[in-house]
Parts: structure tokens; C-alpha cells; sequence
């Protein structure tokens, strides 16, 4: 049973611990240039302003209104389950952030800075904002949506300590996020090792035309989404130039499906296609995973014997500059098809090419791997920041420190009083709140699953979960066994598996083995090993104290380091 809130916290509303913020023109305020945040210049992932935000005042957009301060807490009022929120760093100065953000900037005397954002990040506000989302195709809250959500308030110091361990993890994902980022930054490296420089000089390998190792067709989907819609919403996967471009390599998810309709005036292309842009984003590259069709802004290329898909994809992105400069001036550059025809690429040994495509395996099954320990280690931050805002994880602390916070506890209730703040009982405690969403699977990367996403991922789990050994599974096994509607639906369960391994849920791998019959390829899956040491239960969980996971957290960092993670 969980504990409850501690009698020396208070459950107050965000609108009463937030001071009102300043609307301005810049061009009043600022002689030249200024600082301006907008909801694009936020990356929601590491919650941090990303690019360079000075625009000339000149270029001042209407939105840009509210004069913001470092410590300042920014929480986008649009499609706010994609949580972007950022806190004000202290290095910018002369900053204007757009009115598609509430500022909440907390008074001093009652709330830090950093223990408010580390709320605004957690599952529960996510799921209270989202539960108050107006608009379907351009959801949107608003700010006294945000004002009106209650938030756990302990004394100062308290807050402090909270913050200090919070920071701690914050630290260890962004260390891991940097090693899968490098671990991606090895590729271009291992294709110079093994082929040597192909873009300047005499070609070691003969050249040929690309068209001449392997078919090479643009896309026969005639419409778009908005001209005709009875093509749209069936089985077969539907990718654009955008899907392409954000795939990093290997398509494993898509926005939009075809019907039997559009097929019929389209094409299905095979997985292992490799996909390729010819306007908007020209020259990107990613190779399927799952059949698809493809409007004419893409081309499919598919090797002939011999020719590695993989080789193709990592040369053409060496060469994609010089597509750009042949594409010609206008609203939108695009190239046509017989350019891409006549381009002459170098072509290695078969064995060559197979050699670098199995280190390129590797690489993909090491990237699976971390995304697995991605996922883990995001429950045990959910599950810490779960015990951060009950109370739990500083028990220990607060125990040692009680006279203090006692008076602080004073200090704070008189403050509250005088400010006419109303004090809030909660339903549940932060760590029951948090439970309770990862329990129902709608939040994080749980996030906007139907009903028959989550039913199938559940009977997967029950299937073929629990185990320190991977067990493989396709679409078509699934159809055979699977009970209900999806019975013998295979094109309807891959669909959801592409989505399951687009959030890290299962683990897509390039062949399953039965050691009775050999290998056989599939688009195959696996769920994420268990680790038995993740924490697996309440009592598990419970039994961590907060020093307990201080030290836990710093061992993992010196791994880390050390590369032993």
C-alpha cells in the first residue's frame, strides 16, 4: 500500500505558485536582436533549447510577446502530449518566447525553479494536460488549463535535495543518448574502411549506371490525402519524402495507409526496397522494412543479385550534395527520374558488399539493444520520479533533516496564506498516479494505442515474455495462434509490430533460426530481455531507498564511462 503524502507537503494549484509574466513588443524593448523561443526551437527529448534562437527584431513574428527570464519554466500549449517544455538556461539572456507557451515562473519564496520543470515532465501532468486537449487535428490546451493542475509541495530544501537526484538521472539518459548517437556515427567510418574514398579520384571497382544494377521506378500513387479519400485508410502502408527523410536508414513505421483503392493505381513494393527521394528532401535514403507504395516523389530500387541494398544506400548518401545541385531552381527542387538513371556508382565484389552489410547488422542489433536498455532504464526514471513527488525516494532524508523542514513547512504555509493560495487534497499519491498510467499503457511510449494495439501487445507479453533468452515471433505466427479479431489477420498485426518497434516496445530482427529447418527469413520480432535486476514489482521498488538509488545511479555513470553499458 502506498504511503501518503508527507504532513509536512501541500498540494497547491500551478496558478498560485506562479508570478504573472510581461507582454511586450521586442521592437520596444530590444535595439537590434533578441533572443526568441518558439515551440520548434525546443527538442522535447532532452527538454533543451536547441539552434541558434537570435532573430533581428525586424523579424519579430507576431507570437513573440512574452519577455521571459532564466529559471522561467516554458510548457507548450499545443499538442502538448509530445511534451515540450523547457526551463529558461541562465546563459540567454534578452529572450522573448512565443504565446504558444504558458510561462510559469515560480516565486522564489515557495517553489524552485528546477523542481517545478522536473514536474512538468513527469506522466501524470502529460496525462492531466492531454485529458484537457481541445481539437482533434490541432490539439491544444490552454493556460489556465496548465494554471489549474495541483502540484506536490514540499519545503525548500527539500525541493533541493529532490532536484539534486533527479539531475543525477537526468545526466545518466543523456549519456546514453550520446553513446547510441555515436554507435550510429560508426557507419560512415566503416564504409571508408572497407571501400575507401569513391567520390574522388579513380574508382578502384568498375562503374556502371545505377539503373543497370538493380530496377529503378518512381512511385505510381497519382493523389494526395486531400483530393481523394477513399483511396486512404486501408491495410497497405502509404510513405511520403517525410517518412523517408526521419527514417534514419530503416523505415520501421508510417502515418498513412492505402486502400484497396489506392492500391489498385498504385504499386506495393517489396521489403528490402531501398527508398528514394526526388523532391523536397533529395537524395534521402532508408530501406524497408514491410511492403509499401510510394508516391511519384519517391523511387524504389531494387538490387539485382549480387548488389547489397545497404552498399547503395550509404554511397548514394556520400553523393547526395551533388544530387541537390543537378535538381533545378523553384518553389520546390525535385530531379527526375533519369538522373538518378544515369548515375554512374562504383560497384565492389559481392563479398565486399555482403561484409559490410553484416557489420551494418550488427550495428542495427546493437542500436535494438540499446533502444531495449532505453526502454528499461525510462521505467526506473518513471518509476524514481514516481517516488520523487510522493515523497518516498527522500524519506530517509527528510527524516534525518526534520526540524528543519519543520520550520521551513512554517514559513512556506504563511507565505501560501498571505498569497490566498488554496490548499488541494489529492486522489493519489504521484507514485499511484504514475502506476496507474503505466498499468492502463497510455502514456509515454505507451501513448495513443487503440484498443486492439493494446490487447495484442498484452497477449504478445503473455506469449513471449519474462525471459533472460530472446523468443522470436512474426505477423503470420501471431495470426496462426492469436485469438479474436485478429486471427488470421497477418497485414493487420505487421502493421501494429512496425509501430510496436518504432516505440522500442518489441525488437525488430532480420532472421529467425529454427534449428530443425535452418534459417528462416521473415520480418521477425522479439520483446526486450528481462533484467533481473530492473524493478519488477512494488515491493522491489519500495525496498530502494534514496541512497540506495543515489549509489545505484552513480555506479551505473561509472560504467557508463568505462563503457561496461
Amino acid at each position: 500500500m502506498m504511503q501518503s503524502m508527507p504532513n509536512t507537503w501541500r498540494m497547491v494549484k500551478l496558478g498560485d505558485l506562479a508570478l504573472p509574466v510581461e507582454r511586450i513588443d521586442p521592437r520596444s524593448k530590444f535595439p537590434d536582436t533578441f533572443n526568441y523561443i518558439d515551440i520548434s526551437a525546443v527538442d522535447n527529448v532532452s527538454k533543451r533549447v536547441v539552434g541558434n534562437p537570435s532573430l533581428n527584431v525586424s523579424e519579430a513574428p507576431s507570437r513573440a510577446r512574452q519577455a521571459v527570464y532564466p529559471g522561467d519554466v516554458l510548457v507548450s500549449t499545443v499538442r502538448p502530449g509530445l511534451n515540450a517544455v523547457v526551463m529558461v538556461p541562465h546563459n540567454l539572456l534578452n529572450t522573448i518566447a512565443s504565446t504558444g507557451f504558458c510561462v510559469l515562473r515560480p516565486r522564489s519564496d515557495m517553489l524552485l525553479p528546477g523542481f517545478l520543470f522536473h514536474f512538468v515532465t513527469t506522466a501524470p501532468f502529460v496525462q492531466s494536460l492531454v485529458s484537457r486537449q481541445k481539437g482533434g487535428s490541432y490539439p491544444a490546451v490552454s493556460d489556465n488549463d496548465i494554471l489549474s493542475i495541483s502540484i506536490p509541495l514540499p519545503p525548500l530544501s527539500e525541493q533541493q535535495r529532490i532536484v539534486e537526484i533527479l539531475q543525477e538521472v537526468e545526466e545518466i539518459r543523456r549519456l546514453r543518448a550520446e553513446a547510441e548517437a555515436k554507435t550510429s556515427e560508426l557507419i560512415p567510418a566503416m564504409f571508408a574502411a572497407t571501400f575507401g574514398d569513391l567520390y574522388f579520384g579513380k574508382s578502384p571497382f568498375p562503374v556502371q549506371p545505377l539503373s543497370s544494377i538493380g530496377e529503378l521506378d518512381r512511385g505510381k500513387s497519382r493523389h494526395r490525402p486531400r483530393d481523394e479519400q477513399s483511396l486512404y485508410g486501408g491495410p497497405y502502408p502509404f510513405l511520403q519524402t517525410g517518412d523517408v527523410a526521419q527514417a534514419n536508414g530503416w523505415i520501421t513505421t508510417y502515418t498513412q495507409t492505402y486502400s484497396e483503392k489506392g492500391l489498385e493505381q498504385s504499386r506495393l513494393w517489396p521489403k528490402g526496397t531501398l527508398a528514394i527521394t526526388i523532391a523536397a528532401n533529395i537524395g534521402s535514403t532508408a530501406i524497408l522494412t514491410f511492403d509499401a507504395c510510394f508516391p511519384d516523389s519517391v523511387v524504389g530500387f531494387t538490387p539485382n543479385k549480387g548488389i547489397s541494398a545497404e552498399y547503395v544506400r550509404w554511397w548514394l548518401l556520400g553523393y547526395q550534395k551533388k544530387l541537390e545541385i543537378q535538381a533545378p531552381q523553384g518553389a520546390q527542387k525535385n530531379i527526375n527520374l533519369e538522373v538518378l538513371r544515369s548515375i554512374q556508382i562504383p560497384v565492389p565484389p559481392p563479398e565486399l558488399q555482403l561484409k559490410f552489410q553484416a557489420e551494418i547488422q550488427n550495428i542495427r542489433e546493437q542500436i535494438g539493444s540499446n533502444t531495449a536498455g532505453t526502454r528499461t532504464f525510462a521505467y526506473l526514471q518513471s518509476s524514481i520520479s514516481a517516488r520523487a513527488f510522493s515523497g518516498q525516494l527522500t524519506a530517509d532524508w527528510r527524516e534525518a533533516h526534520r526540524d528543519k523542514l519543520t520550520i521551513e513547512a512554517r514559513e512556506r504555509d504563511a507565505a501560501l496564506n498571505e498569497a490566498g493560495a488554496i490548499l488541494l487534497r489529492s486522489r493519489l499519491t504521484m507514485a499511484e498516479e504514475i502506476e496507474e498510467l503505466l498499468q492502463d499503457r497510455t502514456d509515454g511510449i505507451y501513448a495513443d494505442l487503440n484498443h486492439e494495439q493494446r490487447n495484442l501487445f498484452c497477449e504478445i507479453e503473455r506469449m513471449f515474455g519474462g525471459v533472460d533468452y530472446g523468443r522470436y515471433f512474426t505477423a503470420e505466427s501471431l495470426a496462426a495462434d492469436i485469438k479474436g479479431p485478429l486471427h488470421r489477420h497477418s497485414q493487420r498485426i505487421e502493421s501494429h509490430l512496425v509501430l510496436f518497434a518504432a516505440r522500442g516496445l518489441i525488437i525488430p530482427v532480420s532472421q529467425m533460426r529454427d534449428y530443425n529447418t535452418g534459417p528462416a527469413f521473415a520480418a521477425c520480432y522479439r520483446l526486450p530481455i528481462a533484467e533481473k535486476q530492473a524493478p519488477n514489482d512494488e515491493g522491489d521498488a519500495d525496498a530502494i531507498g534514496s541512497d540506495d538509488i543515489r549509489g545505484a545511479l552513480m555506479e551505473a555513470q561509472r560504467k557508463l564511462a568505462t563503457g561496461r553499458i
